[in-house]
C-alpha cells in the first residue's frame, strides 16, 4: 500500500491561516506537516520526511534567501513550490538559484496551489517518497 505524499509546509508567523490549505490537502490525500519555526523545517528536511516543500515565503529578502539555502542544503533533491508576498525583482533567477519548481503569489486560490503541488509531483517522478 502506498504511503499519502508527505508536505511540509512552512509558513513563520501567524499571518496566514493554513487550516483550509491543510483541510483541503487532506481531502486531496495529502499529509501535510505545518511548520512555523525553521528549526523545526530542517529537522523535518534532514529526517528524510519531505516529498515536497510548500514554502510561503517572508517578505523580506535576506530571510527568502537565507531559509530557502539552507532548505536546499538540508533537502537538495525535494521539490519546491514557494509563495510570495511581494513581486520579485528577477523571478526566473530566483527559481532557477534555489530550484523552485514553481512560484505563485501568496493569495493563490487553494485549489491552484493544490493543483500547482499536484503537477509539481507529477513532474519529479523520481525524487518522491525517497
Amino acid at each position: 500500500m502506498n504511503r499519502p505524499v508527505r508536505i511540509v509546509l512552512f509558513h513563520e508567523g501567524g499571518s496566514f491561516a493554513v487550516d483550509p490549505v491543510l483541510s483541503l490537502f487532506a481531502d486531496f490525500g495529502f499529509e501535510v506537516r505545518p511548520v512555523r519555526v525553521f528549526l523545526d523545517l530542517l529537522q523535518a528536511l534532514m529526517s528524510g520526511g519531505a516529498d515536497l516543500i510548500l514554502f510561503y515565503l517572508p517578505e523580506k529578502a535576506g530571510d527568502r534567501y537565507a531559509i530557502l539555502t539552507e532548505a536546499r542544503n538540508a533537502s537538495p533533491h525535494v521539490p519546491i513550490v514557494a509563495m510570495t508576498p511581494t513581486l520579485l525583482r528577477h523571478p526566473a533567477q530566483f527559481l532557477e538559484q534555489f530550484r523552485v519548481s514553481h512560484l505563485l503569489p501568496s493569495g493563490a486560490n487553494h485549489l491552484t496551489i493544490v493543483d500547482t503541488v499536484r503537477k509539481t509531483l507529477a513532474s519529479n517522478p523520481d525524487e518522491n517518497r525517497r
